[in-house]
């Protein structure tokens, strides 16, 4: 009833477009992004460790934002990398040390493809010294 050499031609057929994509990525040259270049800080260190500010600083300006939003006297961050700092809970903290938002800030967000909502309100000083002229 069924013809032996179609189905066994229909069964390759199924596993070659099945399996193209990892055939084309096994035989195409690598693709690989190098890091952006950033703007070195000018503070002697960041409020927390710069290994952990990495991946955790949104995590960590949301703790900050909670804080100042909630608790009356919470406008303050004690730093647990370095204790006994204590840091004001502001952007404004972060732009002593890192002078450019565009220079800094965008250029990493761009690079890993994120929008961050906190300009929507909060100004830069960029923005601060355009405002200031």
């Amino acid at each position: 009833m069924y013809s032996t050499k179609w189905v066994i031609l229909l069964i390759i057929a199924f596993l070659g477009i099945c399996f193209s994509p990892l055939i084309y990525n096994v035989s195409a040259p690598g693709f690989e992004l190098e890091m952006p270049e950033l703007d070195e800080p000018e503070g002697d260190h960041c409020i927390e460790d710069a290994d952990w500010m990495e991946p955790n600083h949104m995590d960590l300006l949301l703790e900050m934002r909670t804080q100042t939003i909630r608790d009356p006297g919470g406008r303050f961050y004690e730093s647990k990398t370095y204790p006994g700092e204590v840091y004001e809970g502001t952007t404004y903290q972060c732009f002593e040390c890192h002078t450019s938002k565009t220079d800094f800030c965008d250029t990493c967000h761009e690079y890993n493809g994120v929008s961050p909502y906190c300009w929507h309100c909060h100004n830069t000083p960029e923005v601060l010294e355009e405002y200031n002229r």
